[in-house]
């Protein structure tokens, strides 16, 4: 009997990919932040990226690792700023990505993603829609970010990493004389895990077992980010800034998560896009005590 193309998708090296793709996105991330949980979506996602191709395009093996390459290489720069603030600022869908060119390392997985063979399991080929179905659904949620802000403020959903510990992040807004506080209240997560109770007294956080009893402002993401009540960046004076730092390793990821812009603040996208940058230059100046 020949053997279906589509059997690709049910390799077990594909099918394991996917898992820790689903388990890295949406679990492991928060639980276990570090390189490893870091790296590890970018090489499933590279095999599976390879994999479909080779469904799609079975004859096109060299031009698949040229787009898939470039693509990478294109997303990993700089250069694909611009698309990621027209996806947050103007159809508002939240997307996330740290320029971090050690994560090009991943695209040594198109070497087995080209490389496997067909895997002839006739009597599982019900099981290619469902795995169509989570694979559209794991691989473009791998860039999202789970956060949505309030109607007054505005997204930011950038980030620079630095090799400065987490202490030394936090004295040099002390130094430059700006107040923070640890928050978790006015952002709410999209999915269903890891939701925790802050009280507004105390500040003492539980673990919330049932979400029905709870107000959805009360609702809070494990793993608190800091809230500046007001700060100068590029002559504007900012309210409530939101960020969060997370170790990466050796490294740390100051990630900025929304903004309360001023009253006169550019409405139109290449005017906001503009402002934002200098915004998180200005920003990452302060906090890197390192000022351009």
């Amino acid at each position: 009997m020949q053997r279906n193309q589509t059997n690709l998708l049910l390799h077990p090296l594909f099918l394991s990919c996917l898992l820790l793709l689903i388990l890295n996105d949406h679990w492991w991330k928060q639980a276990f932040p570090g390189f490893i949980t870091g790296k590890l979506s970018d090489f499933a996602g590279i095999l599976m990226a390879g994999v479909l191709w080779r469904q799609f395009f079975p004859q096109r093996v060299v031009t698949g690792c040229i787009v898939l390459i470039m693509g990478f290489l294109y997303w990993k720069s700089p250069l694909s700023q611009p698309l990621i603030d027209w996806c947050n600022n103007v159809i508002r869908i939240p997307v996330a990505r740290v320029v971090d060119y050690t994560d090009l390392t991943a695209l040594i997985m198109l070497a087995p993603a080209f490389k496997i063979k067909e895997y002839g399991w006739e009597k599982g080929s019900w099981l290619k829609v469902p795995v169509y179905c989570l694979t559209i659904f794991a691989m473009p949620a791998s860039s999202m970010h789970y956060f949505y802000a309030s109607p007054e403020y505005m997204p930011f959903y950038d980030s620079f990493t630095t090799k400065q510990t987490r202490e030394v992040l936090l004295q040099h807004l002390n130094n430059a004389g700006l107040t923070y506080r640890i928050d978790s209240v006015e952002f709410i997560p999209i999915r269903q895990n890891y939701y925790y109770l802050q009280d507004s007294g105390s500040g003492e956080i539980t673990a919330v077992d049932s979400m029905k009893h709870v107000r959805l402002v009360q609702i809070t993401h494990r793993g608190a980010y800091y809230s500046i009540p007001s700060i100068v960046l590029a002559q504007d004076t900012v309210r409530n800034i939101h960020f969060q730092i997370i170790d990466r390793g050796k490294k740390r990821e100051i990630y900025l998560m929304s903004i309360k812009p001023p009253v006169r603040f550019p409405q139109e996208f290449k005017g906001r896009n503009k402002v934002l940058k200098e915004y998180r230059k200005a920003f990452k100046a302060i906090i890197t005590g390192m000022p351009d």
